[in-house]
């Protein structure tokens, strides 16, 4: 039998289904491995993103540098300003993208740039605050360029930048001193490709505390104008390689106008005309110069010019002055710091640092704890100096300062500098912590044995009185308790109080906290009557039976006494008792008498009255006196 034709393709239906499943799975499989592709690249994208911190993203190089006489070769490790100049002027053309980028400086302990070991803060002019080199881009100061040059006014493509390397822990991490300036860009809105200058440059690590002093001028350099040539700088000789490099304010400043480092700078309040901070290695057998110029070779302070000096002694501070003799000797360190946390802030108190001329008053930092940043802590906090009212300088002469703008339960760190009249400032002190009180409520003392007025109460014996004081969940806890009796002397309570004399005697107590929290000053009695009292019958008394009889008596209580009794007169006849009166709250130490209706036979009785005061001392003898009815 003939098979029919197939019109079409000539394709067998069956060969043409499954050449159809064969195409089906090998688009499966495509589509599969191009999954499996994207997967990996988006993996390795998560453990790129893992390993750098989001603040550098990517980074490339370009041809930026910093001039050789243009930037520090010495860098404290601490929050010292040091001022940089940075070029990108287009002489090696580089076609950046015309446009703002972000701009960040940071320091690395190796030539090749280390986004994770980087250090350092950057100077934002706009938003004026300090940008640590780990926080997001979009913190950082921005830059125009325009033909691969940095737009800066009238000095295109060179630019004063201002950094902090802000570590002191780096001094005693057993890290190298040498470490390496970059600096970066990264354009606004898109920085996820940061571009590194092609050519960082070295420079020196410096411990101010051990290594290091700072010079700044006590008298006006006479810089007036702003350019960019206008600066300071400390060399071991002439410009090529500056120890440590300022811009020159025509006011006052330590080089930057709005971000004056409170650790350092000490101009004086009287603002002298080309202000500057400058530091330089500590060194007994290394002078350095000085120059002040308001162009480039063009020294014009002090006079004479490229004065030599030296740093006195680490961590100090000096004033240099164009006058000859002037004083340029800092003081001492102060002596010990504490510091008290009590409810009204936290009280400073330190002993006395000595100078040649006179010590006139002392600066107090503080600090913080550091918190991370993206997740890592590359810096130690800035010691800030904590300012008085109307003045720089924070005590006149006084050993002691109370810091009230803290926050409860916070730990600060303080440290303490003397500075003289020629604005000399010395080392610092120890270091001294605490943290501000979160206690804000005073002790509970609680007394027994206590009568709350002196009417009330009253015993025949010994009382013994016992405090007993708490500050509640989270206080500071009881520091003292405090009492005394009548006006006697305040005396610690350490032990149970034992009241024996007679009489009624007041106790006052109160406790105070840990950190000062004083409570309200109670009081309360101790009565004390041990006298036995004794009633006496005046009278005989004959009445009408069925009339009322007055039964006259006396009620004597030794002082000191409650003054108060409870009498029982009682009648009898014979020696049977025919009639009871009890009478409650009777003064004593005065004559009374009792209305009582007679309602016997007439005949002849006794009457007696008896007493117990309130202390509970009863009489002994009980009085008589007869009664007759008619």
């Amino acid at each position: 039998m003939r098979c029919p034709t197939i019109p079409g393709d000539g394709v067998h239906p069956g060969a043409r289904s499954s050449q159809r499943s064969s195409q089906r799975s090998s688009q499966r499989s495509s589509r599969l491995r191009v999954a499996a592709l994207a997967a990996l690249f988006v993996v390795v994208l998560v453990l790129a993103a893992a390993r750098v911190p989001a603040a550098f993203a990517d980074t490339s190089t370009f041809p930026g540098t910093f001039s050789a006489d243009k930037y520090p070769r010495y860098l404290p490790t601490d929050h010292t300003t040091v001022a940089m100049q940075i070029e990108l002027d287009g002489s090696t053309p580089y076609h950046f993208t015309d446009g703002f980028y972000y701009l960040k400086l940071a320091f690395c302990p190796t030539s090749t740039f280390d986004p994770v070991a980087a250090r350092g803060y950057t100077w934002n002019p706009t938003s004026s605050t300090w940008v640590q080199a780990q926080q997001d881009w979009a913190d950082f100061p921005q830059v125009d360029v325009i033909n691969d040059v940095v737009q800066v006014g009238t000095n295109n493509g060179v630019l004063w930048r201002f950094a902090q390397f802000g570590d002191e822990s780096v001094a005693t991490s057993g890290l190298s001193t040498t470490w390496y300036a970059f600096w970066l860009l990264a354009p606004v809105g898109r920085p996820v490709q940061a571009e590194v200058c092609a050519s960082p440059v070295q420079v020196t690590l410096l411990d101010m505390a051990t290594d290091g002093g700072w010079l700044h001028n006590a008298t006006a350099s006479g810089i007036a104008s702003a350019q960019y040539g206008s600066r300071a700088e400390t060399t071991p000789g002439g410009y090529a390689a500056p120890w440590a490099l300022s811009k020159v304010e025509p006011n006052q400043g330590d080089g930057v106008a709005a971000c004056d480092d409170g650790a350092q700078d000490v101009i004086p309040a009287a603002a002298y005309a080309g202000g500057f901070s400058l530091y330089a290695p500590y060194s007994s057998s290394a002078p350095f110069k000085l120059w002040v110029a308001e162009q480039k070779g063009v020294e014009t302070w002090p006079s004479p010019a490229a004065a030599t000096l030296q740093v006195p002694a680490p961590d100090t501070n000096v004033a240099v002055s164009n006058t000859a003799g002037a004083d340029m000797t800092p003081p001492s360190a102060p002596g010990t710091l504490t510091a008290t946390p009590t409810t009204a802030g936290i009280r400073l108190d330190w002993g006395s640092a000595s100078d040649a001329v006179g010590v006139t008053g002392y600066r107090v930092y503080r600090w913080t704890d550091a918190t991370p940043i993206n997740g890592v802590i590359t810096y130690t906090p800035f010691h800030r100096l904590l300012p008085s009212p109307g003045s720089w300088v924070t005590t006149s002469g006084a050993t002691t300062y109370l810091d009230s703008a803290v926050t409860p339960g916070v730990s600060y760190h303080y440290e303490v500098r003397a500075i003289d009249a020629a604005s000399n400032v010395g080392p610092r002190s120890g270091t001294a912590t605490a943290v501000a009180t979160a206690d804000f409520s005073p002790p509970v003392t609680t007394a027994t044995g206590l009568r709350a007025d002196a009417r009330s109460g009253w015993t025949d014996h010994r009382v013994t009185v016992t405090l007993a004081s708490t500050d509640g969940l989270g206080g500071s806890g009881v520091a003292a308790t405090r009492y005394r009796i009548g006006w006697g002397t305040w005396t610690p309570y350490v032990k149970p109080i034992h009241i024996v004399r007679p009489g009624s005697h007041e106790v006052e107590y109160y406790s105070i906290d840990g950190v000062g929290n004083r409570e309200a000053t109670h009081a309360g009695y101790v009565n004390i009557d041990s006298g036995r009292p004794t009633c006496v019958a005046l009278r005989n008394v004959t009445v009408k039976a069925g009339k009322v009889a007055l039964l006259s008596y006396r009620i004597s209580d030794p002082l000191p006494t409650c003054g108060w009794a409870r009498v029982r007169i009682v009648i009898y006849a014979k020696r049977r008792v025919v009639m009871r009166l009890p009478i409650a709250g009777v003064a004593t130490n005065k004559a009374l008498r009792r209305a009582v209706r007679i309602k016997l036979r007439k005949g002849a009785y006794t009457w007696t009255v008896s007493a117990r005061d309130l202390a509970g001392n009863a009489q002994r003898l009980t009085a008589r006196r007869r009664l007759t009815v008619i």
